[in-house]
């Protein structure tokens, strides 16, 4: 133990950093600089007097594929930053190697963001200080490394350039020889464990193979030795445990459980084994909350090149290793006391399940690639929308590198549209590839916008939208075929054909987006409310009619029962009920109402998330329980209960009111909320697309004055009408404006 205590001391003294790691400041160049290299740095960024200056660019040649690539010139470490820019076609395969980073680094406090020097074309310029740390690590002492960086790449002052480089990203990383994931820097108290102090790097590498196994003994040793001494033990000087974080994901990389993982979340035996837990997951947070996940950019860098290695710091490992272990953990959850996990992580969360989302989105969209199968740009849309991007319209322009070439003709990137111009034609692009009405469900704009139907991809999605969103396909409410419907286009108005069901009478309370307690007491509000209904068709039926509606009709089911082993598959995770003939919809709405906290509350011990488990109830109730669980925060959170004027329930979204119409849309496979507009309008523009081949065309002026007019407000799950019951209305349908 005192070994590995001088370790770590040594590493904080030769980065300069043993006196400041309990103030978790940041360290720059990755802890790797000595404190003269960082005073004159800054003093260098003070005294020069710069805005964040860019290279003297000359223009691109205006045919080929060009790009700029940047040469780093070896060094010792903490020497000046040195390198060069050159243009390269990619036509000729030029070697280099592509970073994704974040450009803010927004875990740092603003003050510590000052900009930092280095010398580019024999130029001082500014780069950010998460920039500057990612090209100190990668600097090798002995050879140039050839890197291709957007931000020092590409003229970000000539939107021409901007444009025409954005549209060829995606050969940029199709081309590169690896992605180098740069999450961010390390900070003074990171442990990082061990390194081959002979190596041109001190960067500790993850292989995730045996070559891991030597630092998974050491690292074990290490812990055993420390919780097997007495309490006299000299306390852990470190605040994060960086290293200890990686070694989790290696042994869930493996396979394991982390039941068997004495170092992080398993039983909590000691305070000791509580001190190194807490640690540990110190270090996943680090992980986690880096600012590099929120970027729009990283999907398409991360998915394209043929190789991914991820950095924090000195710590590196194969993106193979995070995609292993997120999918070990997510499988390992199907089947976990949700409830007494949620008793300690509602507040802050599980940050292995957060990296594990994260993680498992962007390996869906690889897999469909290694698979052959393309994916629809309103897929990938809603997937990646609780992305950021300083750009809105970015939300957008991030994606086509992976989109279907018919979208790729339909839509360029382009810099001087507005971002509202982006949205609208982006959402008629996704109803031409759709053949459908799929992109009017989730948040649109809503009825206080015009046109209401457009959706902002830049705004964040409501609540569990996308897992709901996923689950249209086990729908059909307008009946028959959902191709090729023919959408007409007003101007602002789209005209659709559809029918009423009935109006809005009554509206349960917004429910929470989460939490097993609250959105079980919310549930019972609108069972309340259910039971006290004037209507007296509803007061008549079975109650087993509401569980199915606030489930909108399906069970999770886990991964070992999904019907096939492909991740893209995988991620059918929600069935019908209908599907599940085992499976009592009302016994598991039962065991999950009635599931008793005082008892889990007498069963479980502290852990460094909260409270642990420390019972197990039989798999096949938690499995039971866990799955009627899902199905309600996927179908409810965050939306509203109502009953119709006709005695129909059904969830709909946050905003609807009392008065509000249910339509049956012909080409949609839910039922639509919309909103009568006051006042009529007249339009201009007219257009036509959709049908089999998903064409658009232009069939004149319309000069008309439309007086019945809509709001779209949102998608909704009826009880009762989603398998086609009301199709017969859709024969004598009217026409309907939506704008």
């Amino acid at each position: 133990m005192k070994a590995l205590l001088r370790l770590w001391k040594q590493r904080q003294e030769d980065a300069g950093v043993v006196d400041e790691f309990t103030s978790g400041e940041y360290v720059h160049s990755s802890a790797l600089a000595p404190p003269s290299s960082r005073v004159e740095d800054e003093r260098l960024a003070e005294e020069s007097d710069l805005q964040r200056t860019l290279p003297s660019y000359s223009p691109l040649p205006a045919s080929g594929h060009f790009i700029r690539l940047l040469d780093i010139q070896p060094g010792p470490r903490g020497t000046f930053l040195q390198c060069n820019l050159r243009v390269a076609s990619l036509s000729s395969q030029p070697s280099y190697k592509a970073l994704s980073y974040a450009w803010v680094d927004e875990t740092v406090n603003a003050s510590s963001r000052k900009d930092l020097p280095i010398i580019c074309d024999q130029n001082v310029i500014l780069v950010s200080r998460n920039l500057h740390a990612a090209l100190e690590v990668f600097r090798p002492i002995k050879s140039i490394l050839t890197l291709w960086v957007d931000f020092l790449c590409i003229n970000q002052q000539d939107t021409e350039e901007r444009t025409q480089q954005v549209g060829i990203m995606r050969d940029i990383y199709l081309n590169c020889e690896e992605v180098l994931i740069w999450l961010g820097p390390n900070v003074g108290g990171d442990f990082l464990g061990v390194n081959d102090e002979t190596a041109d790097s001190a960067v500790v590498t993850w292989h995730n193979d045996s070559r891991d196994e030597d630092m998974m003994c050491w690292y074990t040793n290490c812990f055993n030795e420390y919780e097997s001494h007495g309490e006299h033990t000299m306390p852990l000087l470190w605040a994060r445990d960086i290293f200890g974080a990686f070694a989790v994901l290696r042994r869930l990389a493996e396979g394991s459980s982390l039941d068997h993982c004495r170092f992080y979340r398993s039983s909590i035996t000691s305070s000791k084994q509580l001190s190194w837990s807490s640690l540990v997951q110190k270090g996943i947070w680090a992980i986690v909350d880096a600012s590099w996940w929120q970027r729009t950019w990283v999907i398409q860098e991360t998915v394209l090149p043929r190789k991914a290695t991820v950095y924090l710091g000195l710590m590196s490992a194969l993106w193979a290793m995070f995609a292993s272990a997120a999918a070990t953990y997510v499988q390992q959850l199907a089947t976990a006391d949700l409830k007494g996990l949620s008793q300690g992580l509602d507040n802050g969360g599980d940050p292995l399940l957060l990296l594990a989302k994260s993680v498992l989105d962007l390996e869906f969209v690889r897999a469909s690639r290694t698979e052959g199968t393309q994916l629809p740009m309103l897929s990938m849309l809603r997937r990646f929308r609780v992305k950021r991007s300083s750009d809105p319209r970015d939300k957008v322009f991030a994606l086509l590198g992976l989109a279907s070439e018919q979208v790729q003709q339909s839509m360029k990137p382009d810099y001087s549209l507005t971002v509202l111009q982006v949205m609208r034609m982006t959402t008629i692009a996704v109803l031409v590839e759709s053949r459908g009405l799929d992109p009017l469900a989730g948040r649109v704009l809503g009825p206080t916008a015009s046109p209401s139907w457009v959706t902002n991809w830049h705004e964040f999605p409501a609540g569990n939208e996308r897992e709901r969103l996923d689950c249209l396909r086990l729908y059909n409410a307008s009946g028959g075929d959902q191709s090729g419907i023919m959408i007409r286009l007003h101007g602002p108005f789209l005209q659709l054909q559809g029918c009423v069901v009935s109006k809005i009478g009554r509206v349960g309370v917004r429910a929470p987006d989460g939490g097993f307690e609250r959105l079980r007491n919310f549930v019972g509000k609108w069972q309340d409310m259910l039971s006290h209904s004037l209507v007296l068709p509803v007061r008549e039926k079975s109650f087993e009619s509401f569980w199915k509606t606030i489930t909108a009709d399906t069970l999770y089911v886990e991964s070992s029962r999904r019907p096939s082993t492909s991740l893209l598959a995988q991620e059918s995770r929600y069935l019908r009920t209908s599907s599940c003939p085992n499976v009592d919809v009302s016994a598991a709405a039962q065991a999950w109402k009635s599931d008793d906290t005082a008892t889990r509350h007498r069963k479980t011990t502290f852990g460094p998330a909260g409270l642990l488990k420390a019972y197990v109830p039989p798999e096949e109730l938690t499995a039971l329980i866990n799955g009627f669980h899902y199905a309600v925060n996927t179908a409810s959170g965050g939306r509203r209960f109502f009953v119709t004027q006709n005695g129909l329930m059904g969830i709909g979204p946050a905003r609807l009111d009392q008065g509000d119409e249910v339509h049956i849309v012909l080409g949609s496979r839910v039922p639509l909320i919309l909103r009568r507009r006051r006042f009529p309008r007249g339009c201009a523009q007219d257009a036509q697309f959709g049908g089999s081949e998903g064409v658009q065309s232009s069939i004149g002026a319309c000069n008309k004055l439309h007086y019945k007019t809509y709001a779209l407000v949102g998608d909704a799950y009826v009880h009762g009408v989603m398998d086609g019951e009301f199709s017969s209305g859709l024969k004598e349908s009217q026409k309907i404006y939506i704008h």
